[in-house]
């Protein structure tokens, strides 16, 4: 999951300036629809180096009151993260943070507190400044494919296949493509099927017609169904 943040800092006074280019849960490889009741799942902040100081030996500190968050191994209220390579002017740096999600949280953007710190060449002892971040905890998109009748015939069928969003949150731009390796011929449509938006608990059919051949009288016909679609996070993912 890929978010912008934005920081506001308590003090007039700034040792280092640092801007945050992205907050997502998971790892760049694999970004994740962060939801309620996860378990020790990553949050990354990439702060980015927007001062004209080098700075070394830098720990971030995320306060997690008032929120559903908890950082995973102490069950506390504040996660440490810690950056341990020096960080030039125009460098980037992320923060990891393992956190427990409480079953009963609410979905919205959070704005939690977080404090830097870091040795710079300026000052003699390490300095800290504090900043607000951005959050997201938006649910996760999950779907359940069914597909009626299950007995057809040799020549013309009418199907109906269900698209239903079993999930928390809200997909987008969802595209549904069915394929199969026997010999059929979908009539009077495509095999792709553009359905928009599918919200929580929201159910699509989506009604086919084929055409089945005398020679596959009394064989298994199996369909491939993909499912493109873009999740509450702004990822796009697909499902086959």
């Amino acid at each position: 999951i890929v978010c912008c943040g934005f920081i506001a800092p308590f003090s007039y006074a700034q040792p280092f300036e640092l801007s945050i280019t992205k907050v997502f849960w998971g790892t760049l490889t694999e970004i994740i629809q962060a939801k309620p009741g996860d378990k020790n799942i990553q949050l990354n902040i990439v702060f980015q180096n927007t001062g004209e100081t080098q700075l070394s030996e830098v720990t971030a500190f995320l306060y997690l009151y008032n929120t559903p968050f908890r950082d995973s191994a102490t069950n506390g209220y504040i996660a440490v993260a810690g950056y341990p390579e020096q960080v030039k002017p125009g460098g980037s740096m992320t923060f990891t943070f393992n956190l427990n999600i409480l079953e009963d949280a609410g979905l919205k953007v959070y704005e939690l507190p977080l404090t830097v710190k870091a040795k710079t060449p300026r000052y003699l002892t390490p300095v800290e400044q504090s900043y607000y971040v951005k959050v997201p905890l938006l649910g996760e998109v999950k779907f359940l494919v069914t597909l009626t009748p299950t007995s057809i015939f040799p020549g013309n069928n009418s199907l109906s296949l269900t698209l239903e969003n079993v999930g928390s949150a809200d997909a987008k731009n969802v595209k549904v493509s069915i394929s199969t390796t026997q010999t059929t011929v979908f009539q009077k449509h495509s095999n792709i099927w553009y359905v928009g938006i599918v919200k929580s608990k929201e159910s699509k059919p989506i009604n086919l017609l084929l055409f089945i051949p005398n020679s596959l009288t009394n064989s298994p016909l199996q369909f491939s169904v993909r499912l493109d679609y873009v999740d509450a996070y702004g990822v796009s993912r697909f499902e086959n």
